[in-house]
């Protein structure tokens, strides 16, 4: 795999949901307009770190950033900012510093180690930021690029602070001075493979959610009668739920409205839970609008707490070939019960 990982801010904004999709959150967030349209993130005082991935020595990160004004709380070299890690462990950062009356900048850090500095960039004002770090204790590199402009590189460097070689999650962290920075369409990667290898440049990211039930129904359902505006809805006292091997729900989702050009990857979110104590194994599922039906990963369920299973698909898994449009837009994905 290549990509790792996709974020808009649009599906999961609350604290729970975000809780459920990331694997360690803490703080709060808010909700602000976003980078091109829809929601993006502000942080208070808040960090969300993901899953772990297969662990890599190269990786890049892209995502929209904006900062209102200027915010001194930022300046301090207290692990704020966009983290490439490792077991948990800070291996490189990139960390927003602000300035009054000149704007803000980016510092490459590795620690309290500050590698590198940008040029400043307004306040009020959106930026795409790319950050691509190979993380290694001797013979690491990064670089920098703001809006597809080369900003800072560095070859030959120690690039990985927990004394240990690679990547394999990242980290977005940010202090109680932070209430007024936001971020919109992310993007995760490694280097390896043939696709989605390097930088990705300014993408946009669209949310979508189901709204209604696609060719299939079987599961039963808890609060709406129709089980696409169950699993589309933020509520968690309204679900759909199945004990019988083979039963499927398929769901159609919105159209998407912004996009229309390249489509990188889908990342497929599916919160999942035991509603009663006890062992299941589900399959994700997608259905292609020529009506053949992929099988897109097998998850074991043990635990009656909500969790979030993310899959990230970077060609159609029918025809693999990359994503289309009327794919997304004609197409349904689901679940069905294993065993």
């Amino acid at each position: 795999m290549t990509l790792h990982w996709i974020e808009g801010f649009e599906t999961h904004t609350s604290t729970a949901q975000l809780g459920y999709k990331y694997f360690t959150q803490t703080g709060t967030y808010s909700s602000k307009t976003g980078r091109v349209f829809g929601t993006a993130i502000a942080f208070n005082n808040g960090a969300l770190v993901s899953p772990s991935f297969s662990p890599s020595s190269e990786g890049v990160m892209g995502y929209g950033f904006y900062l209102q004004s200027h915010r001194s709380g930022l300046n301090s070299t207290n692990q704020q900012g966009m983290h490439f890690e490792k077991a948990g462990s800070g291996q490189l950062m990139l960390s927003p510093e602000s300035t009054s009356g000149s704007g803000f900048r980016f510092r490459v850090m590795r620690g309290a180690t500050i590698l590198a500095t940008t040029a400043y960039f307004p306040f009020d004002a959106w930026v795409y930021v790319e950050f691509k770090a190979e993380c290694l204790t001797s013979g690491g590199s990064y670089e920098v690029r703001v809006d597809g402009a080369v900003e800072v590189t560095g070859s030959s460097v120690d690039t990985a602070d927990s004394g240990s070689d690679g990547w394999d999650s990242f980290s977005m962290r940010y202090g109680s001075n932070s209430s007024q920075l936001w971020q919109d369409d992310m993007y995760v990667l490694d280097t390896t493979g043939t696709t989605n290898n390097d930088y990705l440049g300014a993408v946009v990211v669209e949310g979508l959610v189901p709204t209604a039930e696609g060719n299939s129904a079987d599961w039963g359902s808890q609060g709406n009668t129709n089980n696409g505006l169950n699993v589309g809805d933020t509520s968690d006292t309204t679900y759909n739920k199945s004990d019988t091997t083979g039963d499927q729900d398929l769901y159609v989702y919105e159209d998407l409205a912004e996009i229309d050009g390249t489509i990188y990857g889908v990342q497929l979110n599916s919160q999942l839970a035991m509603n009663e104590v006890g062992t299941r194994t589900v399959k994700t599922q997608y259905r292609d609008p020529d009506t053949t039906e992929v099988d897109i990963e097998s998850h074991a369920l043990s635990s009656t707490l909500i969790d979030s299973y993310s899959n990230v698909l970077e060609e159609n898994p029918h025809s693999s070939a990359a994503w289309t449009v009327s794919d997304i837009d004609d197409g349904e994905f689901g679940i069905e019960v294993v065993s």
